[in-house]
């Protein structure tokens, strides 16, 4: 098992000449199971890894020296809700006795459906919009999109907006670092935190706001029904559960410091 972690039960068997106590001996004895790897989205350079542990150890420290820090952090991404998201294998099973036959599941792809961008901070969603079909998130488009939300926080925010106090946390996407995006958040004095790229451990739209609008295995039947499921997710999600996001996100840069920058369990 040393030389090889993804042998089989029956291999071991075969192997050893022991037809019925592997399975056993495996979990009940040598408490080893069967593990899926832990997919990320790329490997990460030495580099990176030390830009992670750098970018949280001083997000921690303005945590720490600020107790409203979390609370003046508006964060924000895009995603796709599709018309039809497959459900995976696991989420497709069902408990059957071991001779009953196998239903037939098809391979479906996912079927376009809306591009959603959003932001949301310790309290709500701050603003979103769908982008119209056809349309791709250039830097054109978000720097419209980066106008539209400073006056949804005039409007939601006065607080924020009143004393300019909060920070922007978005990720590293191409739109994102533009110089015409960057030079209206400079015009703006928005303040806006350090997010290099592959981070998807430290984005609490990923880790928090996604799994609410993905609703996999249903099928809607045009974009219309998409954007009215996706308000209907929001409106659900409460404010403690706001709250336990930016939370998180603190917890999560710890585990990057703890990991030294490399991605970690528990996403």
């Amino acid at each position: 098992m040393c030389a090889d972690r993804r042998i089989t039960i029956d291999a071991i068997a075969s192997e050893l000449g022991i037809l019925w106590s592997v399975h056993s001996i495996l979990h009940d004895d040598l408490n080893i199971h069967h593990i899926c790897l832990h997919m990320v989205p790329k490997m990460l350079s030495p580099e990176q890894k030390e830009a992670r542990v750098h970018m949280c150890r001083d997000s921690i420290d303005m945590a720490d020296e600020d107790d409203s820090f979390l609370k003046k952090i508006v964060t924000g991404d895009e995603t796709w809700c599709f018309l039809y998201d497959p459900q995976t294998k696991r989420q497709s099973s069902e408990w059957k006795a071991k001779t009953s036959l196998r239903k037939e599941k098809f391979r479906l792809d996912k079927n376009r459906g809306k591009v959603m961008e959003f932001f949301l901070d310790y309290d709500s969603v701050i603003y979103y919009e769908f982008i119209p079909e056809g349309q791709t998130v250039n830097k054109e488009l978000y720097l419209e999109i980066l106008k539209r939300l400073r006056d949804a926080i005039r409007r939601k925010r006065p607080e924020k907006w009143t004393a300019n106090d909060w920070f922007l946390l978005h990720n590293n996407a191409p739109p994102h670092r533009a110089p015409i995006a960057k030079k209206h958040l400079a015009r703006h004095s928005v303040i806006t935190l350090e997010h290099p790229p592959y981070f998807p451990d430290l984005a609490p739209a990923d880790f928090y706001l996604f799994p609410w609008l993905k609703m996999k295995g249903h099928h809607f039947v045009d974009s219309d029904e998409v954007i009215e499921n996706a308000m209907e997710q929001l409106k659900d999600l409460s404010k403690n559960g706001f709250q336990e996001c930016f939370e998180q996100l603190y917890e999560s840069w710890k585990k990057c410091v703890d990991a030294e920058g490399k991605y970690f369990e528990g996403q």
